[in-house]
């Protein structure tokens, strides 16, 4: 996912963002600029949904940003059995997020603590920034009343409460190894309960602020089009990132609000792997000792060499595909599942049932 995020900056770095447009090498004949896709009466009917990856037929007419993400920047094969060619240039990104995630670690904690405060604060403020933006534009205020008019035939989905749970699981990172690893160099007298309490307040504000920015701007987007704000949303992984990339180009310097947008979101993602990766690194310390004293740069060099190598297959055509089954059936309910247990352990093994007498 990192690695397409990457891609997206790499060619935001120009004056004309080259998905709002049609006549590019990976655009065919059935593609059309959103503006006139989105005005069409007919835009409902001709999506539909494979996974979370969005398909449409040979006659349907398709936007550019969806031909940019299909074409370019997945180019997938027509299977997960059609393996294809290595893309060398995710190969690439993947070398890079590695380094970078090698001089994060270089002082363990000490370095990783700096690295977060820059990464918890900087998506915030340019939130915070296109938010701004987003009100002096017509069309902010529909949006934001689209988000917080509830749909109560929604709530009694329980899809939605299910979705919600990983998506709390996702936020909040119970279950992954990076909550214990770093409150385990806090210290002994720290007040746990208070520190979660921020944490999940934090989670909360940040979540919900988040999509106040979102909103507010496809609400401008919807604006600037001429439909009602439900017609521009879709759903999905790969729609949201379509969708994003829609919406930024209705801000004005468009293309300096994509490289601040993507460059936030990677630093966010690239937060959550520094973590996963220390949390490795210090399970694995114990068993390093005959590495010396260099054992903790040693075994970050190894993890980082092993997980690039597991990614390969990422970086195929199929990637896509392999990254879809992978992330629907593994981080979903296993997370959820292993917190449960952690939590029955810890309860388990310090008796906590006298703390209820």
């Amino acid at each position: 996912m990192r690695y397409w995020l990457l891609e997206y900056l790499r060619q935001s770095f120009t004056t004309e963002l080259p998905w709002t447009s049609c006549g590019n090498t990976w655009n065919t004949n059935s593609c059309i600029v959103s503006h006139k896709l989105l005005s069409s009466s007919t835009n409902g009917s001709q999506w539909n949904s494979i996974g979370n990856f969005s398909n449409y037929t040979d006659n349907a007419d398709v936007s550019a940003e969806e031909e940019f993400w299909q074409n370019n920047i997945l180019s997938m094969t027509d299977g997960i059995g059609e393996v294809g060619y290595l893309r060398w240039r995710l190969v690439i990104w993947g070398i890079v997020l590695k380094i970078i995630v090698i001089i994060c670690l270089l002082k363990s904690v000490k370095t990783l603590g700096k690295v977060m405060l820059f990464s918890t604060f900087l998506p915030p403020l340019i939130g915070l920034a296109m938010l701004i933006q987003s009100f002096t534009q017509t069309g902010a205020k529909d949006g934001l009343l689209f988000l917080i008019t509830p749909d109560f035939n929604k709530l009694s989905d329980s899809k939605v409460w299910m979705e919600a749970t990983f998506m709390a699981f996702y936020s909040l990172g119970p279950g992954w190894g990076g909550v214990m690893m770093m409150g385990s160099h806090m210290k002994f007298h720290t007040n746990c309960l208070r520190n979660v309490l921020l944490a999940i307040f934090g989670d909360v504000f940040v979540s919900i602020f988040s999509s106040v920015v979102l909103f507010s701007v496809i609400g401008v987007m919807a604006s600037e089009i001429g439909v009602p704000v439900e017609d521009v949303i879709q759903s999905g992984m790969s729609v949201g990132l379509v969708g994003y990339s829609r919406a930024l180009a209705y801000l004005p310097a468009s293309y300096i609000w994509a490289v601040i947008f993507f460059f936030a979101v990677i630093t966010v993602g690239l937060d959550a792997q520094v973590v996963c990766t220390e949390t490795v690194v210090s399970f694995l310390e114990g068993f390093g000792v005959r590495l010396g004293r260099h054992r903790h740069l040693l075994l970050v060099l190894l993890i980082s060499i092993f997980t690039l190598l597991l990614n390969l297959p990422f970086c195929t055509q199929s990637g896509p595909y392999m990254f879809q089954l992978v992330d629907w059936y593994l981080p979903t309910w296993s997370v959820v599942v292993i917190a449960l247990l952690e939590v029955i352990a810890i309860m388990w093994f310090y008796d906590t049932g006298e703390w209820f007498n």
